[in-house]
């Protein structure tokens, strides 16, 4: 599986993707939220995606809260006790990007994007540091690897194409990290209307940061030049994240506040040939 994956402008990312034949297919790995450097931060079934990631040739996406970061000394949500010991340095958050990225070097070359969540732009705008930058910085210096940095919002768009040729097809990912707290009824569902209204150009919306997993498909509708109707099917996709903070926990944020137990996971994109047009489909990892 041969991808390539180049930033076209500040909004705008592409990842071209060689399908020769009707039996090849393309696999990227869709993670929001995973925390990594926080105590909750549950190791296994992300190593399990990352290692997979690896095993298929698949592209890895990070749509924001990658890192934690609540422990710096300027942050009114540093918990004592919280912080693992390997990052327990007065350079903490170079300390964190460091760790991260000795843990994935065997994943470096698969990272492609690395997008901005509330949890990165919060040192940004209290400590003068970019942790995603710093991320990207780290992992060229100590991997030759180095990928791109995104934002909290921008487009990832999949171009196919056959025998090195430009297919003309594809997939636009619209990816926004998140805002709200969701809500305990709607899950952040209602916000597919909200977002239809203004985003265009897009097959899949792809949002994180209320750690809920699910995928609702909105058809609409079109008419071409010549007059013939087409119905296009665009899909809202939220992943979850790899964040635990219900199980077990007798107080805490989460707690306090009344939430419920939230999923645990990612999700991948498969792009695939279906006769001579792109298809895609999504499902979650193990």
């Amino acid at each position: 599986m041969k991808w390539t994956a180049n930033k076209l402008t500040d909004m705008a990312s592409e990842i071209r993707v060689d399908l020769n034949n009707r039996k090849d297919e393309f696999t990227a790995l869709l993670i929001s939220d995973a925390h990594w450097d926080h105590p909750q931060h549950q190791a296994k079934p992300y190593k399990r995606a990352i290692n997979e990631a690896v095993e298929l040739g698949a592209p890895i996406i990070y749509n924001g809260d990658t890192l934690c970061l609540m422990q710096s000394t300027r942050d009114r949500r540093a918990t004592k006790g919280t912080t693992k010991t390997e990052h327990d340095e007065q350079d903490y958050f170079r300390a964190v990007a460091v760790d991260f990225v000795e843990e994935h070097r065997h994943a470096a070359s698969h990272i492609a994007l690395i997008g901005y969540g509330n949890h990165e732009t919060a040192p940004l705008k209290h400590c003068n540091v970019d942790p995603v930058r710093m991320l990207a910085d780290q992992f060229q210096r100590l991997t030759g690897s180095k990928p791109i940095v995104g934002g909290y919002r921008g487009w990832i768009l999949f171009r196919v194409r056959r025998g090195g040729k430009a297919h003309g097809g594809g997939v636009h990912i619209y990816y926004f990290h998140g805002a709200g707290g969701g809500g305990p009824v709607t899950k952040g569902v209602i916000q597919t209307a909200r977002r239809n209204a203004f985003v265009d150009g897009a097959d899949i919306i792809w949002t994180g940061h209320v750690h809920e997993r699910w995928l609702v498909d909105t058809p609409t509708i079109a008419c071409s030049q010549k007059g013939v109707e087409s119905v296009r099917t665009r899909w809202h996709l939220s992943t979850p994240g790899f964040k635990e903070e219900f199980a077990g926990a007798k107080k805490g944020w989460h707690v306090e506040r009344g939430a419920p137990p939230k999923p645990i996971g990612a999700a991948w994109l498969k792009i695939f040939m279906d006769g001579d047009k792109v298809a895609s489909e999504i499902r979650w990892t193990r």
